[in-house]
């Protein structure tokens, strides 16, 4: 057995684990626990369309930070991932947002 692509404490093997009883039952039993896979899926989305012209100017005061396209630290690429955001909830832009915790008090 190799190496899992994305080592974790839940993707450990059980050569990995050998002689570590009490790890490897936990990796076990919450092995379909995967919690990273909900952290790049937003649930939260705000609508930019009208700040969206405003972002950019401030983004574009970044110069040692910002690239031509295609990388994603371009003026054309921050347009539109704010697009590509918008396009699920059928607005022009928008910002999204994973929820991670809610308390209500």
């Amino acid at each position: 057995m190799g190496t899992p692509p994305c080592p974790s404490l839940w993707a450990r093997t059980n050569e990995q684990l050998q002689g570590h009883e009490a790890e490897r039952d936990e990796r076990i039993s919450e092995k379909h626990m995967d919690r990273t896979q909900f952290l790049n899926v937003p649930t939260i989305f705000v609508d930019i369309a009208a700040q969206l012209k405003r972002k950019l100017q401030a983004a574009s005061e970044y110069v040692s930070q910002l690239k031509d396209a295609p990388p994603p630290r371009s003026l054309t690429c921050l347009r539109a991932l704010a697009q590509f955001r918008g396009a699920p909830t059928c607005i022009e832009a928008a910002e999204a947002f994973v929820m991670v915790r809610e308390v209500i008090k």
